[in-house]
């Protein structure tokens, strides 16, 4: 301070201090600073007013910031003179701002008690500006007073906190001048891999729905996170693994997305899919639309491998279903001797399944249908892939094992069965048959042969004449024809 009078007093001083920030994490970083490295001031003019002087004292700063839930912040300071303070803050999305609730609590070397006091703050956060509430309580009395001599002896080192402040409510504006950020990385394109079929949602966990080309514009390392937001699908964006791509490189990133189960559209229509690069914070470097085909919930993509999204929909439906079989045939099959269990579980359902059910094909020329298993129940019949998905659904939500027959030797008749695993071994296949052509041996997970028959689930008279139909053409044409050596005819496995 310059002593100008006896009366008046001017600030006259220069104050420098250094810090840096480092980032490990996503949502981590720590960083250090300096208080009070340098004080430049004129002393010569100060000796007859030194006893008001702030405290400026030399210290190291140390704090650390960590999110470990979107917009959760938690945020801890410590100073080299033995004062710390610890806060949490927790903000929730409104539109495009962020209105943010926190609290705090701090220790002075100067104050006591040890937890000198709690500020509890509120926030309003805008693209322009952000405006803070913030309620300072002090655990101690501060009514009492002090004498001069004690604060000509000590000092103070803040204006706002020090140990003879009050309780007080402070309001902080902050006025952000530049709110265009720099953009560092760009769309080149974005290819659509796939329409969407909302029955294979599972399946878009992980394999990409979309492929952007994207350009780093800076000179440094970046990590990305891409996101998508999907319309009449999505409320929210979408966030996919991030990538890293090298300085003014251009790489490829997979966009993922997740359909909710509430999700129940039975027509087809053409949406549109925002893409989002996002680099430093929530707010996105670049953005990109392209349109997208959402097709119907029973929809389906051809690929008999993907029917096991299908069989896999609702298994509880299908216990029920089962065991409600099961539970009124309880009397036969506990006379069954134990290795046979699984194959008379498969046939009571079988016979019980089929009794009201009748072959209908596709109700949409244009497109594959599949009908969930509760679907086929209720309306009592299915074409080919239908029937095969309920009576797999059924068997698989008791514990038998099943697989799918795919037969596509004829690209125009292309058809689809099943098989179940007996759990018998090659030596007791004699308990079900005496004809070998009536079961395929598979090796399971360890390695041992197991037994399987296939079933032509749209027999639809009973489960012998089923096995039989089944077993005929899987021989005929996956074992006689070379068909599975040749691809024409695949086993898909459900698990």
């Amino acid at each position: 301070w310059n002593n100008r009078s006896s009366n008046q007093l001017e600030p006259n001083f220069w104050k420098a201090d250094i810090g840096f920030v480092w980032k490990p994490l996503d949502d981590f970083y720590i960083n250090a600073a300096s208080v009070n490295l340098f004080t430049v001031n004129n002393k010569a003019n100060l000796q007859s007013n030194e006893k008001y002087r702030l405290k400026t004292d030399k210290a190291f700063l140390l704090g650390a910031n960590f999110n470990p839930l979107k917009n959760l912040n938690i945020n801890l300071i410590y100073e080299s003179t033995n004062s710390f303070q610890a806060q949490l803050l927790k903000f929730i999305d409104v539109s495009n701002n962020k209105i943010g609730l926190g609290i705090s609590t701090f220790h002075d070397h100067e104050q006591n008690p040890f937890l000198a006091g709690i500020l509890s703050s509120a926030i309003f956060s805008s693209k322009s500006f952000d405006i803070s509430l913030t309620w300072l309580n002090y655990f101690s009395n501060r009514n009492n007073l002090s004498s001069y001599n004690d604060f000509a002896a000590k000092g103070i080192s803040n204006i706002i906190n020090n140990r003879f402040s009050f309780d007080k409510l402070l309001l902080t504006a902050n006025f952000k001048l530049n709110t265009q950020a720099e953009q560092r990385v760009k769309f080149v394109d974005v290819t659509i891999n796939q329409s969407i079929y909302p029955a294979l949602a599972e399946k878009y966990i992980d394999v990409p729905i979309a492929t952007a080309r994207v350009v780093n514009l800076t000179d440094e390392k970046i990590n990305i996170k891409p996101a998508v937001l999907i319309n009449g699908i999505n409320k929210e964006k979408i966030q996919s693994p991030g990538y890293f791509i090298m300085p003014f490189d251009t790489s490829d990133i997979n966009f993922y997305t997740i359909i909710p189960e509430s999700y129940y559209n039975t027509n087809p229509e053409i949406s549109y899919a925002n893409f989002y690069l996002m680099t430093v914070n929530d707010e996105y470097d670049d953005e990109l639309q392209k349109a997208i085909l959402i097709n119907g919930i029973n929809a389906w993509d051809g690929n008999v491998h993907n029917l096991k999204y299908f069989i896999k929909k609702d298994l509880s439906f299908s216990a029920n279903y089962s065991k409600e079989i099961l539970a009124l045939n309880k009397s036969a099959i506990d006379t069954v001797i134990y290795s046979l269990v699984d194959f008379y579980k498969a046939k009571t359902v079988y016979n019980t399944f089929v009794k009201d059910l009748t072959y209908t094909s596709d109700p949409r020329a244009t497109a594959e249908y599949v009908q969930y298993p509760k679907e086929t129940i209720e309306v009592k019949g299915g074409d080919c892939d239908d029937l095969s998905v309920c009576f797999s659904s059924l068997l698989e939500s008791i514990g038998i094992e099943t697989s799918l027959v795919d037969y596509k030797a004829d690209p125009n008749l292309k058809h689809v069965n099943m098989m179940f695993n007996t759990k018998l071994s090659p030596q007791q296949a004699n308990l079900i048959t005496e004809n070998d052509t009536k079961y395929f041996i598979r090796k399971n997970d360890k390695g041992i042969d197991e037994v399987w028959i296939p079933v032509e689930t749209t027999s639809l008279t009973d489960f012998d004449t089923a096995w039989s139909i089944g077993a005929q053409k899987f021989q005929s044409e996956g074992i006689d024809n070379l068909g599975l050596i040749k691809g024409d005819v695949e086993i898909v496995d459900i698990n």
